[in-house]
């Protein structure tokens, strides 16, 4: 029983800490009136950011 507890905590404190390093960057629409003005760190690790209808969303290659 201890275990299961122990192991509860653990990973909410790994959500939790993830949460924060993330920033939330994966929710929020950035706003934008080209692709040069998104930033890299929103499709991080594989995707380009573009510029679609003054929203920066992430372009990862898979068509």
């Amino acid at each position: 029983m201890a275990q299961i507890l122990r192991l509860f905590y653990v990973l909410i404190i790994f959500v939790s800490l993830f949460t924060v390093v993330t920033n939330g960057n994966k929710i929020k629409d950035v706003p934008c009136e080209n692709s040069s003005q998104c930033p890299r760190s929103t499709c991080f690790p594989h995707g380009s950011p573009k510029c679609v209808s003054e929203k920066c969303k992430c372009d990862y290659g898979i068509n």
